[in-house]
Formats: C-alpha cells, structure tokens, sequence
C-alpha cells in the first residue's frame, strides 16, 4: 500500500516555498521515509510538475517564448523510457503554460500528454473527451485549470498504485523535475534573482527521492541506466557545494545560503546536459 505523506523535508520545503511559516501539527505526522519498511512497497510520494512550478512561480518564474519542449518532438520518442521522461517533461511545459496564462499553448501539451498517454499504456488517466471540455471551457481561469491537472495527477497516481508500477512515478517525475529547473535556469539568464536562485538550488533537495525511486525500479535497461547516472551526477554536484556540506542532517531551510557563480554554472550546466539529452533523443 504506498503510504500517503511526504517526508518532512518536502513538507518543510513546500510550506517554505510558499511563504507559509512551518506549524507543528502539519509536520508532526510526517516522518523521514524508511525504504526497508516492509509494509510499503513503494514509500514515496512525489509532488506534480503543478506543485514544482507553482513554486517557481511564486518565486518570480516568467514565460519565456520558445523555450519549453516542442510538442512536435513527442514523435521522436521511440523507447519507453524516453518517452516516460519526456511525458514528464511536458507536463512541467503544461504547468508552465497554464500559470503563464499561455491557453492555447498549453491546450497543444495537454493533447500531446494525452497521446502519449496512449503510447504509454496510461489512457485511463483521462477522462477522454469530457476532460479536453473542461479545460477548454475554463481557459483564462486558472484555478479551473489547475482543478482538471490535479484530477489528471490523481487519476495518475491511482493507476500506478493500482497496477503496482508506483516506480514509475519516479521517472515521470524525474523529466517534469529537469524541464522545471531548466526553466529557472533560462530566466536566469536574462536576469539573476536571488529568490529564484535559491528556489532552483531548493529543487535540488528532491533528488534524493527522485534517485531512491530510482533504485526502487525492477526494469534497469541500459537507457535508464545512462540517465540516472547523469541524475546522480547532479546530485554530487550539489553535494559539492560548500554551503551543503555546512548544513546539519535536521536544516531544511534552504532559503538563506548562497552558491558561488563557479557553483551555480556547474550544476546547470549539467541540468541543460541531461535537458538536451532527453529532449534530443539521444
């Protein structure tokens, strides 16, 4: 039965994020996770691509024409694996759009998602043509949108538990997680915030769970393999930085901290390495 609470890492980030102060009794409940807990089979939750870019959102994250994924690549994808990676990337393009107020852009991901859906063996996920109808019908309302992804997300995450694939949550996830920070990382180039700076460093705390999962998966082919080497190739990046290796195993206000400029190129440069990857198909 997969257990239905974040580890109070991400609870904390989250409610940080927000802007929120921290109360006891949100947390109190929410335990590290424990991967040899026999009761769990897949003990993680991951957040949606929704949540991660409302975070950035929040943090001062604009449209920038141009560049998310190209709906027309979905065609390229031609092993599962890649074309579970990019179904997560385009669901952060959705996202993206969708707090942008990009309707029709992200009418185009939403139909592209949902043909990939079909490639993927997850149709069910949607309501078929009463879905596309809601969102039609609510375009320009953006908590009307953000209602139809979070019944989209559900629905995913009940097929995957129901089938016993919850690993699989992993790697859509991983795609949405890369297209995420991707995007910060290009507004970042036209102008260095300090709050989405810290918001993209933040992003990096999730990829302990994005690398258990990982680990969790029972199909390793050599595709997979690659990429989560490049994850975990990441992931010591950012364990690299002095100002992580100076934090206490029990800190997860990772608001306050700075990263040198030699820091922050490494690791994006990697980020847009594995983005390119992914998305190139190759």
């Amino acid at each position: 039965m997969l257990r239905k609470t974040f580890s109070i890492c991400l609870i904390a980030m989250l409610l940080f994020a927000c802007g929120d102060p921290v109360k006891k009794d949100e947390v109190q409940n929410n335990t590290p996770i424990d991967l040899n807990t026999e009761e769990n089979d897949f003990p993680l939750v991951l957040p949606s691509p929704l949540q991660v870019a409302s975070l950035f959102k929040k943090s001062g994250l604009i449209y920038i024409d141009g560049v998310t994924n190209d709906p027309e690549n979905h065609a390229n994808y031609e092993t599962f694996m890649y074309k579970s990676m990019n179904f997560g990337i385009y669901g952060a393009d959705l996202s993206y759009c969708v707090l942008n107020n990009q309707n029709q852009q992200a009418m185009t991901y939403l139909k592209t998602i949902r043909k990939m859906s079909d490639e993927l063996g997850i149709t069910r996920i949607f309501d078929a043509e009463d879905m596309f109808e809601r969102f039609n019908a609510n375009l320009g309302n953006e908590d009307s949108l953000i209602d139809v992804l979070a019944s989209v997300q559900q629905k995913l995450d009940d097929h995957l538990e129901e089938n016993e694939s919850e690993y699989l949550a992993a790697i859509y996830f991983a795609g949405g997680w890369v297209e995420s920070v991707y995007l910060g990382i290009k507004n970042l180039e036209q102008k260095k915030e300090e709050k989405l700076l810290n918001r993209m460093v933040e992003q990096m705390g999730f990829l302990d769970m994005i690398i258990k999962g990982f680990e969790l998966n029972p199909n390793k082919t050599e595709e997979f393999n690659s990429i989560f080497s490049d994850l975990k190739e990441i992931k010591d990046v950012y364990n690299s930085f002095e100002a992580i290796k100076k934090l206490s195993e029990d800190e997860v206000d990772l608001t306050k901290f700075t990263i040198s400029d030699e820091e922050y190129n490494k690791i994006s440069q990697k980020v847009i390495a594995l983005r390119t990857k992914l998305i190139e198909n190759n």
